[in-house]
């Protein structure tokens, strides 16, 4: 049965006289590619973050007639791409920097001379050294941290690890551990360093168990000393951590033919896998990008009778730690191993935004992975809702407010790839970054309200005669503050067209709810006022609301003739300007408004000092606190004093307005304050 979703490379050096890279298929356990060149005695294999070359060791065994070189393997055609890089004496491992650019490369002459005890430092893009780093006696094993500042260098002759900057190539510090160190990993969250420690007899100390020194990264000190699942005589030779940094996985180089779990939170045992009847030098391990299985290389020994299977990769149940998959049979003296590394999804998405308290659509149909499938959609939508992870590229969301929102999508692959890169320190797990995360900027409409337009006026007006009109505006108020907000702007300009076709939207909001009339009057292109019947392009009703609404009014046949005409003597404009107009009233009938001002705040309260008052004012009110109104009149009608006595509820507002035969009036009444002037009442 496959062990892990999708198809994935695993290259495995091959150390015989032959110098051979096979690659098999993690998934199916079947042999992808085998027999590619490379030099003599091939041992460690790293693989570069975005999968698209392998580095693999060739060592000298010490002879001075054999180079000492790194071969690089195209993963796409599976060949070897140029000449062989010459590095130092005998490397035996490989570690390549998060971003890629390069290849650290440890190297160790067998011959004790201290001087070839180095780091060679490749360049990825010229494949060529540029740079050598002088470490401890007999470096064996190196670790890159996920973040790309240290390089870590196991010294088994010197009983230590080195610390490169890799900024500046150069020893910064030197962690001592026990005997004989052997193989190092890093946690993929970059804080703890986990190296195994051979501890051979030697007298005259005494026999003690292998063990593991945890070595804090940010203090470069060991913190804790281990020995779990390890006895005497064990020799461990690779270590590897699992993607999600829980557990180290140990394999032993004896013929215990075992490999130990340990939990890396707890430092206990996590389990021990046994290599039944393959058990045969066995010297690295690598763990498949989503975590679920392990992949070990055991090699043939023809003398000593220890293994009683060919030249094979073992693959484990990464949590049971038993056998997952039949061994499959590479070529002789199987060494290092690198799996492929899973390449980071990239993320994407539309929105179809609804308006406020409607539903806004979320389309990430259009984001990709390119090595896998994406399994989860993570979305935030910047109103204060949780978060949602869904497995469907499509989700919906009611957002209740209008305004410009943000929404945020991150994309998790089918092995768990994400926005991070993740790696133990020698070939990455994941080559995450930012593309698996966007966000788009939109804008949430108020609901629109479309409101009806006036019904045509008769085309001929019947003249009317007032007998001196009672107005009354309702029961006297408390005096409470009223605010009205408008966001309706002042001189926008607008499309003739789209006004005449579609009518002409506005924003508006109140508080208290209340009901109101929006009156909309036109400038010409040169800012003059056009000249329509009443000086208005067009008015409506509508119900105010303390939330921010939409309105459009659509004009009507009259005032769309009216338009064209004022639009005619005005030299056909393509555009024109508008202004507006709120007037509200409140539950009790008082009406209150506010004229091209945008954020206007009216006070009905302590409205003192002293105001002034056009010649056309001649009332009083008193209401708890003292207001000044004011009656202005058209077509000639007479003016009278308007008094409230004592403000007794129940009394009103009245107003005694005459007018002569064949006319009509009208009577407005204002407020006045510091606050600007509001129109209360019409009539």
């Amino acid at each position: 049965l496959p062990v892990t979703a999708m198809a994935r490379d695993a290259y495995v050096s091959s150390y015989s006289n032959s110098g051979v890279v096979s690659v098999i298929d993690i998934t199916t356990g079947a042999v992808v590619a085998s027999g590619i060149p490379v030099g003599q005695h091939p041992s460690a294999v790293a693989i570069t973050p975005d999968g698209s070359r392998a580095y693999i060791a060739n060592t000298d065994l010490g002879y001075p007639s054999v180079d000492s070189t790194v071969s690089v393997v195209n993963t796409a055609t599976n060949t070897v791409e140029g000449a062989p890089i010459r590095v130092g004496k005998n490397p035996s491992a490989i570690a390549i920097t998060p971003d890629g650019s390069r290849a650290y490369v440890t190297n160790s002459d067998h011959r004790w001379i201290e001087d070839n005890d180095t780091v060679s430092v490749i360049n990825t893009v010229t494949n060529a050294v540029v740079g050598t780093v002088m470490v401890g006696e007999r470096p064996i094993a190196i670790a890159i941290t996920p973040n790309g500042t240290h390089a870590y260098v196991v010294n088994r002759g010197s009983n230590d690890v080195s610390v490169i900057d890799i900024a500046r190539n150069e020893v910064v510090d030197k962690v001592n551990v026990e005997n004989e160190p052997s193989a190092i990993a890093i946690t993929p969250d970059g804080s703890r360093a986990f190296v195994t420690n051979t501890n051979p007899y030697t007298w005259p100390q005494p026999n003690v168990p292998a063990s593991v020194s945890v070595i804090n990264t940010n203090a470069n000190t060991v913190m804790d000393t281990l020995d779990v699942g390890l006895d005497k005589g064990d020799e461990p030779s690779a270590i590897a951590i699992s993607p999600d940094g829980s557990r180290a996985y140990i394999v032993l180089l004896n013929s215990s033919k075992r490999f130990v779990a340990i939990d890396t939170a707890t430092y206990s045992n996590a389990g021990t896998g046994t290599m039944t009847g393959a058990q045969c030098w066995p010297h690295s391990i690598a763990i498949a990008p989503d975590g679920s299985s392990i992949h070990i290389p055991n090699s043939t020994d023809s003398t000593s009778g220890l293994c009683d299977l060919p030249s094979h990769v073992l693959a484990f149940n990464a949590t049971s730690i038993t056998l997952a998959n039949d061994p499959t049979e590479v070529s002789a003296q199987p060494y290092g191993i690198a799996i492929v590394p899973n390449q980071g999804p990239v993320a994407r998405f539309t929105v179809t935004p609804g308006s406020a308290g409607e539903t806004t659509t979320f389309d990430a149909s259009a984001s990709t992975d390119s090595d896998g499938t994406i399994a989860k959609y993570r979305w935030s939508f910047s109103d204060g809702s949780p978060t949602v992870t869904t497995t469907q590229p499509v989700v919906t969301h009611v957002y209740q407010n209008a305004g410009e929102r943000y929404a945020n999508l991150t994309v998790t692959d089918n092995e768990g790839g994400s926005t991070k890169f993740v790696s133990d320190g020698r070939t990455a797990y994941h080559n995450g970054g930012d593309k698996a995360r966007v966000g788009h900027k939109f804008e949430i409409e108020e609901t629109p309200v479309v409101v009806d337009p006036d019904p045509d006026p008769d085309p001929k007006p019947k003249k009317t005669v007032s007998s001196s009109p009672v107005m009354k505006i309702g029961e006297p108020q408390s005096c409470t503050k009223y605010r009205l907000r408008t966001y309706m702007s002042v001189n926008r300009e607008v499309s003739v067209s789209d006004v005449i076709k579609n009518g002409i939207t506005v924003k508006a909001k109140t508080n208290p709810d209340s009901s109101g009339r929006i009156t909309v009057s036109a400038l010409g292109a040169d800012r003059k006022k056009l000249k329509l019947p009443d000086k208005t392009l067009a008015a409506s009703n509508v119900v105010l609301s303390t939330e921010e609404r939409s309105y459009t009014l659509k004009l009507n046949s009259g005032q769309r003739r009216a338009l064209k005409s004022a639009l005619k003597r005005s030299g056909r404009p393509k555009t024109i300007r508008i202004r507006t107009l709120l007037v509200a009233t409140d539950k009790n009938g008082l009406k209150r408004g506010s004229a091209l001002t945008s954020r206007v705040r009216l006070k009905g309260k302590r409205l003192s000092g002293n105001f002034k008052i056009n010649r056309h004012s001649r009332a009083k009110v008193i209401c708890d606190e003292r207001l000044l109104t004011s009656i202005k009149s058209k077509r000639r009608t007479s003016l009278k004093k308007l008094v409230v006595r004592n403000g007794k509820q129940g009394r009103g507002l009245a107003a005694n307005v005459s007018c002569s035969d064949n006319c009509s009036s009208t009577v407005s009444l204002y407020i006045w304050g510091r606050h600007g002037r509001g129109l209360l009442w019409t009539g």
